[in-house]
């Protein structure tokens, strides 16, 4: 009798264990999965080309065309306009 209860209390404090080894094994590989996606996101970041920056010149230049006009003036924003529109009213 004392070896059956000996016996299944072992059996417990072992699966006790193997679990929680499981867990800090699994979080372990998450640390780690976690860190290299960083990594891959810092590295990709940093291949992208940054923002292009316009001087006031720049700007002024495709600004000056629609200066003064509506978006329904302005050929190629008509379309997109009416679609909005069309779009809000249903």
């Amino acid at each position: 009798m004392r070896s059956h209860r000996a016996a299944v209390m072992t059996a417990v404090l072992r699966l006790l264990f193997a679990t929680l080894l499981a867990r800090l094994r699994s979080r372990f590989q998450l640390e780690i999965e976690n860190l290299v996606l960083r990594h891959q996101v810092d590295v990709l970041r940093r291949a992208i080309p940054r923002r292009l920056r316009l001087s006031s010149s720049e700007r002024l230049l495709f600004v000056w065309p629609y200066k003064g006009r509506t978006m329904s003036q302005i050929p190629h924003l008509a379309g997109v306009t009416d679609r909005l529109w069309e779009s809000a009213i249903s």
